[in-house]
């Protein structure tokens, strides 16, 4: 038995397959011995894999992009987990919604997990042509302090969010979800496994197997409900309200939250390189050969009737 750690920016709702790979003993099945940290901050996902400490980290493509862009330091992403981003738009205001009703006013852009968020609001409004100089945005601090000044009524026009915490908006009447993202911003490799080029080349195929138990945990997911999920969404968001979690695994579902592959395909990669662009973070496109790790899909579809 191996032992695979990976250091993860944060507990969401979409990396739901690894969590199900974890509850059905899929790793264990591959040999691998799964272990999962959250450090905080989460930037320290990166001290983690670069000291050898952790095999892969878990987060937004956005960030080995970057690093690669700058020729900082390359990474080798292997594996999709979510193809959609999991964020909502909540307003103050009920009734119809334009992108443009965003000029003039006040946006809070939680960052727990980095800038993947505000990568995307960015691009969104600029593909929408709403005027961004005219917008004030708060991104600096943590979702549940926003959410709480958001909610209170005293911070904040809209707040871009997590699906979880925008359904907690909403269950206390404080708000009004107004744009799902996992509709409005199109397929990308929103969450994505990376590792350093060492472990890539490991010669007992870690990235190749840890990723082959998360595609069981996708196809496990894809063929069933958000019902039979119950325990896990009890463990890792506590407190939360079980019916509406469920309700947004069903429409994340349906949305396509999780699409059918971990392949990272050169369509939905292209399409968020366009919102780091946007976004300012890079400014040319890279080629997805030197940034995603081919191999390990083929192995995947090799061994995935396993």
């Amino acid at each position: 038995m191996d032992i695979y750690k990976v250091s993860s920016t944060g507990v969401s709702i979409n990396y739901l397959p690894q969590y199900i790979a974890e509850k059905n003993g899929y790793f264990e099945d591959l040999g691998l011995k799964v272990e999962t940290a959250v450090p905080n901050p989460w930037t320290k996902v990166l001290d983690d894999i670069n000291s050898g400490d952790y095999h892969a980290a878990c987060g937004g493509i956005w960030v080995p992009n970057m690093y690669t862009a700058h020729n900082v330091r390359d990474y080798s992403s292997f594996a999709k987990i979510s193809s959609r981003c999991p964020f909502k738009l909540v307003s103050r205001q009920e009734g119809p919604f334009n992108w443009k009703d965003l000029e003039g006013k006040t946006i809070l852009v939680p960052a727990d997990g980095g800038a993947s968020a505000f990568i995307f609001l960015m691009g969104t409004l600029k593909k929408n042509n709403v005027d961004t100089n005219s917008i004030r945005f708060i991104h600096d601090f943590l979702d549940h302090m926003l959410v709480e000044c958001f909610s209170n009524g005293t911070l904040g026009d809209y707040i871009f969010t997590q699906a979880i915490s925008a359904d907690k908006i909403t269950d206390m009447n404080r708000g009004f979800i107004v744009a799902e993202m996992a509709t409005e911003g199109g397929e990308v490799p929103w969450s994505v496994y990376y590792s350093t080029i060492e472990v890539a080349h490991d010669e007992r195929n870690l990235n190749g197997r840890f990723a082959l138990g998360i595609q069981k945990g996708l196809d496990y997911l894809l063929s069933h409900e958000g019902k039979d999920f119950t325990e896990i969404i009890r463990e890792k968001w506590p407190g939360s309200n079980i019916q509406t979690s469920v309700e947004t695994i069903d429409r994340f579902i349906q949305e396509g939250m999780w699409s059918k592959s971990i392949e990272i395909n050169k369509s939905e990669f292209d399409n968020y390189i366009n919102y780091q662009i946007d976004a300012g973070i890079i400014d040319q496109s890279i080629p997805i050969d030197k940034m995603v790790d081919f191999d390990v899909l083929k192995y995947v579809k090799e061994h995935k009737v396993m």
